[in-house]
């Protein structure tokens, strides 16, 4: 009877011994997956200027997690789950960098097309061309832009970066070109903004450089809305830092 329950046991042992065994090497597997997917976001350097920070960031979080399961824990489940949230987190990156990179890939293609045309041109079209150096999109009789804060304003603070700088340039271009048209500024966080604080300063940071550039405020319209407006990214809505600028009056 001894012997019986000695072996029952070690069977056991012995199949519990190979469940941890595999649930081991699914977290190692995923977390290795996930390991090369970061690689490919942070060494291709034609997608930094394209990458969604927020999900980089969440992307990085869920890493640094599996790895601690996995190393520190020895909680292997937890490790691959962590890890493949990771690795879906990245690939949206991925995919989100692509499709910017697409988009303004096929911007300064048209870009070039106008510059060449501006030449034997009139002054409609050096409008023309202002608008598309300015990535604006026309939506009916509004011109929208989107700058996200990673991009648009150095960390941790709302002074502009160069590529924030070269932004507002193109759109006092615009503005001066198109002396009846005004611009309203929104900014957007992606946390709770008491009394829309954080995100109506943010929008005053960019209206305070289009005002030194030579724009006057009474064409301008600054305000702030927190997180109450999510935008749309790979079919869900998600709260995003940023500031969104609306042209009007453009003929």
């Amino acid at each position: 009877m001894k012997k019986q329950l000695f072996i029952t046991l070690l069977i056991s042992l012995c199949w519990i011994s190979m469940a941890s065994a595999s649930s081991k090497s699914e977290a190692r597997e995923e977390i290795s997956e996930a390991k090369e997917l970061l690689n490919t976001i942070e060494k291709t350097r034609k997608y930094q200027a394209f990458v969604p920070y927020r999900n980089y960031h969440d992307a990085k979080v869920y890493l640094d997690t599996a790895i601690y399961q996995y190393e520190e824990e020895s909680e292997y489940d937890e490790a691959a789950l962590y890890a493949v949230l990771a690795r879906v987190e990245m690939e949206t990156v991925l995919t989100i960098a692509m499709t910017r990179l697409a988009l303004h890939t096929r911007l300064e293609i048209e870009k070039d097309l106008y510059e060449k045309l501006a030449a034997k041109s009139s002054w409609r079209a050096a409008r023309t061309i202002a608008i598309v150096n300015a990535n604006l999109l026309q939506e009916g009789r509004l011109y929208r832009q989107i700058l996200f804060d990673g991009v648009v304003f150095q960390r941790g603070s709302l002074t502009l970066t160069r590529e924030g700088d070269r932004t507002v340039d193109a759109i006092v271009q615009v503005l001066k070109l198109h002396p009846r048209s005004r611009i309203k500024i929104i900014g957007h966080t992606m946390i709770k903004d008491t009394n829309n604080t954080i995100s109506q300063r943010k929008a005053e940071s960019i209206a305070s450089s289009l005002k030194r550039k030579g724009i006057r405020g009474w064409r301008m319209q600054t305000m702030g809305v927190g997180s109450e407006k999510p935008m749309e990214i790979n079919d869900r809505m998600k709260a995003v830092d940023r500031v969104e600028l609306i042209i009007s009056g453009i003929r």
